[in-house]
């Protein structure tokens, strides 16, 4: 799968399709082309201007669609070098550089190009969660080790048809990463900031993998190591950020 999203053209999602007989298109409600502008004066400054756009459009029109709550999509979407994303009411597109939509064209950064692509975007902002961050170093505590924490958390609340596909489903990812990051991948895991990434917590409700696991799945036998989040499955998983994370000199993982 990483060979096939990550050297694909364009990735074409009927991102709000509830099955696969769902098509693109949906009868919908109008959409303005652009945000509008609005100029105004404030404190003797004449002339300012704000462009007026929806409160959590990202999330409540593409984060909130049906697709995204699979948990093999995730990957799917961050190898992909373009996505085009057909939702109920709107397009929405993401490429490397930029995630937009119809009514917000001029876009705003996206985050999963500095995820994906070589961590050489010293104070390239990015959004994500509603927050905009900037990336100084792949696993700096502001940089791409928060990125990854957002992607353990997306993926951990999305469902999955076999829970035997718990680690493959995002296995892809993790192989193009390792290069990009220069690091070994420990079971969901970076080896570089291990010894507080360990610190992760579940949501309520969450039970075991191997519980879920019949017999004679073709994975059954799969091991995981209980102190990976990977081995906890049906709760939303948090990697714990520590103010301490700089102190790495203490810790030598072998």
């Amino acid at each position: 799968m990483l060979e096939v999203y990550k050297n694909g053209v364009y990735n074409v999602a009927a991102s709000d399709g509830t099955d696969d007989d769902a098509g693109l298109f949906h009868h919908r409600k109008r959409v303005r082309s652009l945000s509008p502008v609005i100029s105004f004066s404030v404190n003797g400054f004449r002339g300012q201007t704000v462009r007026v756009v929806e409160s959590k459009i990202w999330e409540r029109h593409l984060e909130a669609a049906h697709l995204y709550s699979r948990g093999w999509v995730l990957q799917e979407r961050l190898l992909a070098p373009w996505f085009i994303h057909f939702t109920r009411n709107q397009l929405f597109w993401e490429c490397r550089e930029l995630s937009a939509c119809e009514s917000m064209a001029h876009g705003q950064y996206s985050w999963v190009g500095k995820l994906i692509d070589t961590p050489q975007y010293a104070s390239v902002s990015y959004h994500s969660r509603n927050k905009t961050r900037s990336i100084q170093n792949p696993f700096d505590q502001h940089g791409c080790g928060n990125i990854w924490h957002d992607v353990v958390y997306k993926y951990s609340v999305a469902q999955l048809t076999f829970w035997e596909d718990r680690v493959i489903a995002i296995a892809g990812l993790a192989r193009h990463l390792k290069e990009v990051y220069n690091d070994d991948y420990c079971a969901g895991i970076w080896r570089r900031d291990i010894h507080w990434r360990l610190t992760w917590h579940s949501g309520t409700g969450g039970v075991r993998l191997q519980t879920l696991l019949q017999p004679n799945d073709s994975q059954a036998n799969i091991r995981i190591p209980s102190w990976s989040w990977l081995s906890i499955a049906k709760s939303e998983i948090c990697l714990s950020f520590s103010a301490r994370s700089r102190s790495r000199k203490r810790w030598k993982v072998c």
